[in-house]
């Protein structure tokens, strides 16, 4: 029975759905004409609509993120960061014994436009205790020596990418 099903798939496949049927859903999934064969695009004007797609695609970029801050996310962020934020700004580096001679670390001329800014909260449950209720009340303090947080900024530093962070109680 199996190869019976097997060779005879293809015929019917064939007569059900001829190629110029193939063709016509093609199209149509395509965008390129209607239901009832009509044309959508002319033909004359696509090559503008490409032109015009390919300029948008290049003119934009992603300048702001907003990202939840989590221990196990980190290296993801970062990696996000690091691929989004543009390239590394030179540094010149003088070794003592040298003394006036400079040698510049490899890396990429900082964009000329707006740099990429990341926000990022790290969202902390409320428990029973008693010790939750005194987080929420000294967050402000508490967000300044979150290690997330910390690790978040210190990247941002690094990767010279303008980066914020907060630490928010959220209810259960």
């Amino acid at each position: 029975m199996a190869l019976v099903t097997t060779f005879a798939t293809t015929p019917l496949v064939s007569v059900l759905y001829p190629p110029w049927y193939q063709k016509k859903i093609a199209a149509w999934k395509r965008g390129e004409i209607d239901w009832d064969g009509n044309p959508l695009i002319d033909d004359s004007s696509t090559a503008d609509q490409d032109d015009t797609v390919s300029r948008k695609i290049n003119s934009h970029e992603i300048r702001r993120l907003f990202v939840s801050l989590g221990l196990d996310t980190l290296p993801s962020i970062f990696t996000f960061m690091s691929l989004l934020g543009g390239g590394k700004s030179t540094i010149s580096k003088t070794h003592p014994r040298n003394g006036d001679k400079t040698s510049e670390a490899t890396g990429l001329e900082p964009s000329p436009k707006r740099p990429l800014e990341v926000h990022g909260v790290r969202m902390l449950e409320l428990s029973e205790r008693l010790s939750s209720v005194m987080k929420e009340s000294e967050i402000d303090d508490y967000s300044s020596k979150d290690p997330v947080i910390n690790a978040f900024r210190t990247f941002g530093q690094l990767n010279n990418v303008a980066v914020s962070g907060d630490v928010e109680i959220v209810p259960e």
